[in-house]
């Protein structure tokens, strides 16, 4: 893909360039005239026209496998934010106020191998406090109870690193329906084995 830039027109296209397996009459019936006119550009690329409206896109003119452009019509795949998404950022902007709101100051982890949050302390006078503790959150359109409980299918390999872990580890479970948040500290259940594959931790 290329992307061709009409500065007169004000139109940006996404355009497919033709390598050298392509028919030349496909191309054509695509749009693409290989008999215009090339014209040069101080850029070392060549411009080109395809269609029958006289407009021009450029082409690299060092590579032997660019033969012409042709504009795509109808919508392009694109990349999609999903309601999983959307519920992720829900749920780190909700625990994120209560932290806020405390006093206290909360980090987002760009990739996330176990973790989501890191949690900084401050005492009342404000200064900050040693230590720092690792928050996971896990959200849903909306949870299940089971019984006086929530439960969730976590992967086995978070929890192994969350029982290694010295700092405290807190797991949090955002209902995005309901629009609440429930925690457990996860240490607690060291004792607790897992099967393998996934283990089920009760809230």
């Amino acid at each position: 893909m290329t992307c061709i830039i009409n500065p007169a027109a004000g139109v940006v296209k996404m355009e497919r360039l033709f390598g050298p397996g392509d028919d030349p009459e496909a191309c054509a019936s695509r749009g693409f005239r290989g008999d215009e006119p090339e014209r040069n550009g101080e850029d070392g690329t060549r411009e080109l026209s395809w269609g029958g409206n006289g407009r021009r896109g450029r082409m690299a003119g060092g590579d032997p496998r660019r033969r012409g452009a042709v504009a795509r019509t109808g919508p392009a795949p694109r990349k999609r934010r999903t309601r999983q998404h959307v519920i992720a950022d829900q749920s780190v902007n909700y625990v994120e106020r209560f932290i806020i709101d405390e006093g206290h100051t909360a980090q987002r982890l760009e990739r996330d191998y176990g973790y989501d949050l890191l949690l900084f302390t401050y005492d009342d006078q404000g200064y900050a406090e040693p230590g720092v503790a690792f928050l996971q959150l896990k959200a849903s359109e909306t949870l299940t109870p089971s019984g006086s409980h929530y439960a969730y299918d976590l992967d086995i390999r978070d929890y192994h690193l969350w029982m290694a872990e010295d700092a405290p580890v807190v797991l949090i479970l955002f209902d995005a329906t309901r629009r609440r948040a429930y925690w457990l500290h996860v240490q607690p259940f060291s004792g607790t084995t897992p099967r393998a594959g996934r283990a089920k931790v009760q809230e």
